[in-house]
């Protein structure tokens, strides 16, 4: 009780002005090959920021597309189909993080591995404020598109009722990767380089049989396709004062090693042959140095 009273009737704290930053500004960075967002390809985004400190625990993708039929049409607003909770990462088979060349983070199947991942992290309320933004709309019930799934019906009613199929998300790359989970520091001096694979269209579309809703049925959901129109890098650039600008950049000078820990975010999946009734897997340890 004596602490929070102290903390209460403080009131002549001396006030504490941090003045460390003097600007902070996302500039976006495209790809280098913008024909390969709906190819079986890499696609490469190069961040050459080597004059500057940036802040890679803050920076995000901007994602925009369209859901549309495998024919190219419109679905129907009754179509029972929406994107996947967690859709954009769903998008891509493997991603991966490189610095100066170097890889930092390489993740197959990121859909899945970051679903595991945001289940243990994000709370139910997750999926009322940031999630919207990200596209992480948990399932509800058997998960199945019916009804009583709440998040298949709100995510339909966004991407399909209300947008016809088109979709902008904004991922935190905190949320794809451990490094900008884990290092909060800038970096300096540094290329910065991501991939992305894309992955085929059947992980990130959810499907469902026709089922009753408010009276009408609702349409089988037809197979459909996602296009990729547009895919930004979003890097913070920060502007330290002159005083942490020269503190920092006699660090650099000395050209002392710096730790940089985080734990890696791995994924790894196994086939079970049909028929069988037991099946081993082995599953290896990973360790980055």
């Amino acid at each position: 009780m004596t602490s929070v009273t102290n903390k209460i009737f403080n009131i002549n704290k001396s006030l504490r002005i941090d003045e460390s930053i003097e600007s902070l500004r996302f500039v976006e960075y495209e790809p280098s090959n913008t024909s390969a967002y709906n190819e079986s390809t890499d696609i490469t985004i190069d961040v050459s920021a080597q004059d500057n400190f940036v802040l890679p625990c803050k920076s995000y993708l901007l994602i925009e597309g369209v859901l549309k039929t495998a024919a190219d049409g419109v679905y129907d607003a009754k179509a029972n189909v929406s994107l996947v909770n967690n859709a954009v990462a769903f998008m891509f088979s493997k991603v991966t993080y490189l610095l100066n060349g170097s890889e930092v983070e390489s993740i197959s199947d990121p859909g899945q591995a970051t679903t595991m991942r945001g289940i243990l992290m994000y709370d139910e309320n997750y999926n009322s404020s940031t999630g919207l933004s990200l596209g992480w709309v948990r399932d509800m019930g058997d998960g199945t598109a019916k009804e009583e799934n709440t998040g298949h019906m709100l995510r339909n009613n966004l991407t399909i009722i209300k947008a016809r199929g088109n979709f902008s998300f904004v991922m935190p790359l905190a949320h794809l990767f451990g490094f900008c989970t884990d290092y909060k520091q800038v970096l300096y001096g540094c290329k910065h380089t991501m991939k992305l694979s894309r992955a085929g269209n059947n992980n990130a579309i959810m499907r469902g049989a026709a089922s009753a809703t408010d009276g009408s049925p609702f349409k089988v959901g037809e197979a459909g396709k996602i296009i990729i129109n547009k895919l930004m890098w979003y890097m913070p650039h920060v502007s330290p004062s002159l005083e942490v600008k020269t503190a920092l950049m006699e660090l650099i000078a000395s050209k002392i090693k710096i730790d940089v820990p985080y734990r890696a975010l791995y994924c790894e999946s196994t086939e079970v042959p049909s028929g069988k009734s037991s099946h081993d897997w082995r599953i290896t340890t990973h360790q980055a140095t």
